[in-house]
């Protein structure tokens, strides 16, 4: 038996029921709109980027260039972060270890 349409769920015009909108969707302190998936994989990455920055040195001069090359705080970690899922997604798809040496190259100067 199907429960009657609340308000709060959206109706497709195929008569479909969707998830609320309050539990699809997250709104960010920029005003954007992003799902609650989205926004847990920013949390875990910007705890990672705090933990790798003791530990790793070449993590520690990537941030290091990207605040010397201008960017905030935030948006330097939010490099790392992606920098590091990256290297995550190479290691899960070639099947290597993770190797600190290859990770962070030293930058090359011009």
């Amino acid at each position: 038996m199907m429960a009657p349409v609340s308000v709060c769920h959206q109706v497709s015009t195929t008569g479909q029921r969707s998830p609320p909108i309050a539990n699809r969707y997250h709104i960010h302190a920029s005003g954007l709109i992003g799902s609650p998936t989205e926004q847990r994989l920013a949390d875990a990455c910007y705890l990672w980027t705090f933990a790798i920055l003791t530990r790793s040195p070449g993590a520690r001069a990537y941030y290091d260039r990207r605040r010397t090359a201008g960017d905030k705080h935030n948006a330097a970690l939010r490099r790392l972060g992606n920098k590091l899922l990256g290297q995550l997604h190479h290691c899960l798809t070639t099947g290597q270890h993770y190797n600190e040496t290859l990770a962070w190259p030293p930058p090359t100067t011009t």
